[in-house]
């Protein structure tokens, strides 16, 4: 693998930098997906004027989905502070209708709901609930905690869900293949035994949860002649006994009035929908792996397991108490459950659907998740806290980068041009105080952080006290339509100095892959967004 130019890497704000790894594409490739629609033969280099002013018309007129055949990845070192608002840019989105499996933490089962169900429940706010401790709890936090709480089923196992949310009406494609589909956008990336690719690249192949393995074959037991001959009997309730081989006998004769009689009837077992033997008793329905178990091994508020996950066979030496997990586990050693496992599946057909409502979801782990069966993943790779102790590097304002708050713009604050007054120089002197102010404040933070992993606090739960100030990196991989879109928005006079850096790091990247596509994204987006001449200058230089 070749390794990464420097000359690609610009420095952001004081320790941060935007670095181009990846790019796939050119303005050609703009040319190519733009003439293809209306059947156009394309060659290159025949006529150069021509091409150009096919991107001008492109952008001028918003016919944007030729611009999402450049990809480019970016490697990305900035504050948290940043990340939140670059990460609402999120283009890689999934119909509402595709099917997340969440594990339920009470019992280990499936739990499937549809995306937008999800976002639903993690984002509504309309009543109230109380928490153990009797203080109010909203429903938003009610249902973010019960789905947070939840493993969504995932290749790496142990992965939850941070923030879901809506993200607008798209154009999706759906992609089909025979152990389940998924509706998304054209950029949303799949896993692929090539590695991560979009759903418009062309797949042929993607990687899935799907089945493996055999159904055990459940029968009742057949008892030997030795095993009768030895069985033991416990009464559980009046006129009732229960064997150590999972039989159950009545002393009572049938019909009115009840009456007692010498010798016991065997009673019939039968098998209720959820698989299990199950006895009537007094018109009450027994489980009677329960009657066994607390006959012989006592009471208990765990769970009973059958050691070779055949619920019919009932002998106390195949029973013990345990957990949901360890009940899943026996269910998957003994075949009595098919286990999902990764594999690569064919992609029989992509088609596209039209514009429908989109969500997403951020997720805990390496970031892939199964949707509809089907591996896919994240649209951004940001380095996790939970697995690695965050550097010492955090981000202080300059001085003359701190201002003050607008007066007519809560959003924004409001820096001087000019430094060249009385007031300017008080203001200058408030800025620095403000600077060692948050300088002292992330260093006593970042103190505290290295003190709680010393004393052998997670790192998950370490890290809640550090500042949004604090550095982290992350890999972001999009679409040169949807770059624009986060441009225009980010290098608007009002967006935030430190995001727009960023912003103006990555415009400059980005001009040597698709010169012509950038010099007509300025011209028609840009510049009528209210710069200066001299803004408008540096930009189109």
């Amino acid at each position: 693998m070749p390794e990464r130019s420097e000359a690609l890497t610009i420095p952001v704000l004081d320790n941060g930098y935007v670095r181009l790894v990846e790019a796939m594409g050119s303005d050609l490739s703009v040319v190519r997906s733009a003439r293809v629609s209306y059947n156009a033969e394309w060659r290159a280099g025949t006529d150069a004027g021509s091409d150009v002013r096919l991107i001008n018309y492109l952008m001028r007129n918003r016919h944007t989905s030729p611009f999402e055949s450049v990809v480019l990845t970016f490697e990305v070192k900035a504050p948290i502070f940043v990340f939140r608002q670059w990460h609402r840019h999120r283009t890689m989105c999934l119909s509402g209708a595709t099917s997340l499996v969440f594990e339920r933490p009470c019992d280990g089962k499936a739990y499937p709901l549809r995306l937008e169900e999800v976002v639903q429940r993690f984002n509504h706010s309309a009543a109230k609930r109380r928490r153990v401790d009797h203080s109010p709890l909203s429903l938003k936090e009610f249902n973010r905690q019960r789905v947070s709480s939840m493993t969504l089923r995932s290749p790496a196992g142990d992965v939850h869900l941070v923030d879901a949310w809506y993200s607008g009406e798209k154009k999706v494609y759906e992609l089909v293949t025979r152990v389940g589909s998924v509706t998304a956008s054209a950029d949303h990336v799949f896993k692929t035994p090539e590695g991560s690719h979009r759903i418009c690249d062309g797949l042929t192949h993607v990687m899935a949860m799907h089945k493996s393995g055999l159904t055990a074959h459940r029968e009742p037991p057949v008892f030997s002649s030795l095993e009768l001959r030895d069985e033991r009997w416990v009464e559980f309730a009046d006129g009732y006994e229960v064997s150590d081989l999972g039989r159950v006998r009545s002393y009572w004769r049938q019909g009115r009035p009840a009456q007692k009689k010498a010798s016991p009837t065997l009673k019939t077992l039968v098998t209720n929908p959820q698989g299990r033997q199950v006895v009537s008793i007094k018109s009450k329905s027994h489980q009677v792996s329960r009657l066994v178990a607390a006959a012989f091994l006592g009471a208990s508020d765990e769970l009973v397991l059958h050691k070779d996950d055949n619920p019919f066979n009932n002998r106390l030496n195949n029973l013990y108490f345990g957990s949901a997990q360890a009940n899943s586990d026996d269910q998957y050693v003994n075949g009595g459950r098919i286990r999902l496992q990764e594999g690569p599946v064919e992609v029989l057909s992509v088609k596209e659907v039209g514009i429908e409502p989109t969500f997403d979801i951020t997720v805990t782990g390496n970031h892939w998740f199964v949707a509809n069966n089907l591996i896919v993943h994240n649209s951004y790779n940001e380095l996790s806290a939970r697995y690695t102790q965050m550097a010492d590097e955090f981000y202080v304002p300059r001085p003359e980068h701190v201002g003050i708050q607008s007066s007519d713009n809560k959003q924004v604050r409001t820096m001087r041009l000019s430094w060249d007054s009385e007031e300017a120089a008080a203001e200058m002197d408030a800025s620095v105080t403000t600077v060692d102010t948050i300088t002292e404040a992330c260093r006593m933070s970042f103190e505290t952080y290295k003190q709680l992993l010393r004393r052998g606090v997670p790192r998950e739960i370490a890290r809640t006290i550090l500042p949004v100030s604090t550095y982290s990196k992350m890999f972001a991989t999009v679409s040169l339509h949807n770059l624009f879109h986060f441009l225009k928005l980010r290098l608007h006079p009002h967006a935030q100095y430190e995001i727009r850096q960023y912003a103006e790091a990555m415009l400059t990247l980005i001009k040597p892959v698709a010169p012509v596509s950038v010099a007509a994204f300025i011209e028609t987006q840009l510049v009528p967004q209210g710069y200066n001449d001299e803004q408008q200058a540096a930009y189109k230089a």
